[in-house]
């Protein structure tokens, strides 16, 4: 038999050693070893190394299954903490919250006696209800009332109801991070957005054009280019109309012009004038608005409405401009809301609409300050608040005022009317004639 070269049986010789060569190839590879050394000493070799390759493998398997055991405790883990994540968000969106603007919230609130709070919201998102609501109050009668919004849910509706007695008279309400009621006014959200606007130096441009988007300006008014008079003082705001004004809208772009003027120098502390230069149909048009005139429109300086909102609502209220809303508003009824401290029921007014105009007239016309109550302070928890709501049958518009009740109805003469209201009508008609007894003290001043 011829025997193998050398080279073919090292090549074969793994095989032969891991038992993968057929029997006939063992037979030529053995025929070579019995007479080459060199292949005898090459298998050993290799055979020498089989026990550490089985180590090796051992090794290899048990890291194997220590590498699927940790991959199986990673997983877990990760499980787990997506586990924990899930009931933390669940928690925090659907139990706990998050603080709610307060422009998220629609609310109704009554004061009354001065110390009793009652308040309706509605979040104004349907995606979300309310899960918790608290009040703070300090020792200068400013109410904050905080809500909390998560997830709606069968848990947690949209809406709430909170009846709180204060400590102290209530001066101003907070809902959340917006003031919504200061000193018997109602704060809009309109409202307290122009006043968070206002600045000191109307040479601030950026700040005098948000101020003019939140007047809704260009509703009003038209389009028109800006011009300051800043070279000395008094300082002044030149809007320049860049459409002619129609004949048949002057009258009432005047009194809008009237109105965003009072506002815009309420609101920039060192604006003296605002002037409005144009085109009508009778060639340039020309006018120009004071502070002295504004202060003379709101019966107090027009300055104090760049520091008390409530100032500003009061002109905002008496100019009749409701930034965004072009509508008239125009009372068909009134209606009186006595407070628990008079007996009787709330008396609703369908009186001849003339009547509830002039009555809005009058209310509109009078800054009904603290100044109109002053007498004896320890009187002031006999007495209690009348609300009073005018609406419109047309539209659905309602505007309400609040006065300190038959205490300051019968403070004009020092007599106490008190023990004659009875129930809501008195209380109307005693409200008429003291705004009638106002009306002719006027008329006598001037």
């Amino acid at each position: 038999m011829k025997q193998l070269p050398c080279e073919v049986v090292k090549d074969l010789l793994p095989l032969y050693v891991d038992g993968l060569t057929s029997p006939e190839t063992n037979e030529w590879i053995e025929k070579h070893l019995e007479t080459c050394e060199d292949c005898r000493n090459t298998l050993a070799a290799m055979q020498a190394m089989e026990p550490e390759m089985e180590t090796d493998t051992k090794e290899i398997d048990f890291l194997k299954k220590n590498k699927r055991k940790n991959k199986k405790v990673l997983i877990g883990s990760i499980l787990g903490c997506l586990v924990l994540l899930a009931g933390f968000l669940a928690l925090r969106f659907y139990v706990v919250g998050s603080s709610l603007n307060g422009n998220w919230v629609a609310c109704d609130l009554k004061v009354s006696e001065g110390k009793n709070l009652t308040l309706d919201g509605t979040v104004v998102d349907s995606l979300h209800g309310i899960s918790k609501v608290t009040v703070q109050e300090d020792a200068d009668g400013v109410i904050r009332v905080q809500t909390r919004a998560v997830i709606a849910s069968p848990l947690h509706g949209g809406d709430f109801h909170l009846e709180y007695e204060s400590e102290n008279f209530i001066q101003q309400i907070w809902l959340n991070n917006r003031i919504i009621w200061d000193r018997g006014e109602i704060i809009t959200q309109s409202t307290a957005e122009i006043f968070e606007a206002r600045h000191a130096f109307i040479g601030d441009m950026p700040a005098n054009q948000k101020l003019a988007q939140l007047l809704h300006v260009t509703d009003y008014l038209g389009s028109y280019e800006n011009e300051l008079e800043t070279a000395a003082e008094p300082y002044g705001w030149k809007l320049i109309l860049k459409e002619k004004i129609p004949e048949e809208s002057q009258l009432v772009m005047e009194n809008d012009m009237e109105s965003l003027a009072y506002i815009m120098i309420g609101l920039i502390d060192n604006l003296d004038h605002v002037t409005f230069e144009g085109e009508n149909d009778g060639g340039a048009f020309f006018k120009t608005i004071t502070a002295r005139q504004a202060t003379d429109f709101l019966g107090q300086d027009i300055k104090d409405c760049g520091k008390s909102v409530r100032a500003l609502s009061l002109l905002i209220s008496k100019t009749g401009l409701y930034p965004g809303d072009r509508t008239i508003f125009q009372p068909t009824s009134v209606r009186v809301y006595p407070g628990p401290a008079i007996s009787g029921r709330t008396y609703s007014s369908e009186k001849d609409p003339e009547t509830v105009q002039k009555l809005y007239s009058l209310l509109q016309n009078k800054v009904l300050t603290q100044e109109r109550v002053e007498a004896d302070s320890s009187e002031l928890n006999k007495y209690t608040l009348i609300n009073i709501e005018f609406s419109s049958t047309s539209t659905g518009q309602v505007r309400s005022f609040q006065l300190l009740g038959p205490y300051w109805l019968c403070y004009g003469d020092g007599e106490y009317y008190y023990a004659r209201i009875q129930n809501g009508e008195e209380i109307y008609d005693a409200f008429c004639a003291v705004m009638q007894e106002l009306t002719e003290k006027d008329k006598s001043r001037r």
